[in-house]
């Protein structure tokens, strides 16, 4: 039996209680006129509309207690749809800022790499000056025939020569070991940038496959 024909009943039942008092009280009164009557009954109907209403409030409206699990479960779904977005707001955040550290650092290596080049060819070019310094070295006299004409005796000339010669050798060596010093450097922070990268890119593959599989 629904609510709604308990109601009805009650409200008929109330209605059936109401007529037999009033046709009760009638009877009680046989002498009174007709317009007496209609007076006499009129304010008997508020009371029964009033009545009605009663119960049909009390029979339709659902208690705070009827209506509490319904409320409990919807703000447990609003939570839940809440707690979702947050991760894929945090997942979403750490995808983004893991890839803006990875270009940062791509380029931070490829600035090195470009260092350690010109470093290399640098070494390179200092490497073949003092292979030439030494062939020079080795051949004074093809140096004195160069420069024939400038010395009048050919000891002072060869001294003059190679003592010129050893200086620029002991330049170039030193620019070399320079330079290689800060090629090593270069090395050493370039090896550390490129394993930095591949664990940020590893690490923003892992999120964009999480992202994916989120959304699938």
């Amino acid at each position: 039996m629904t609510t709604k024909s308990i109601t009805l009943r009650t409200a008929l039942a109330v209605t059936i209680a109401i007529f037999f008092s009033n046709f009760t009280d009638a009877q009680e009164s046989p002498r009174q006129d007709p317009a007496s009557r209609g007076r006499a009954q009129r304010p008997a109907q508020k009371p029964i509309a009033e009545e009605v209403q009663k119960v049909e409030l009390a029979g339709l409206s659902p208690t705070i207690d009827e209506r509490l699990p319904k409320i409990m479960e919807d703000l447990s779904e609003q939570i839940g749809k809440l707690a979702l977005e947050l991760r894929l707001l945090r997942r979403d955040t750490e995808r983004n800022g893991t890839a803006l550290e990875l270009m940062l650092y791509e380029e931070r290596l490829s600035k090195v790499e470009s260092k350690l080049d010109d470093m290399n060819a640098l070494k390179n070019q200092l490497e073949a000056r003092d292979q030439e310094l030494q062939r020079r070295l080795r051949n004074i006299q093809q140096e004195l025939i160069l420069r024939g004409g400038q010395f009048l005796r050919r000891d002072v000339a060869e001294a003059a020569i190679r003592s010129d010669i050893q200086a620029a050798l002991d330049d170039t060596r030193t620019q070399k070991e320079t330079t290689q010093q800060r090629v090593t450097d270069l090395q050493t922070q370039a090896e550390a940038l490129r394993r930095r990268v591949e664990v940020l890119r590893k690490k923003v593959e892992q999120l964009e496959a999480k992202t994916e599989g989120q959304n699938q």
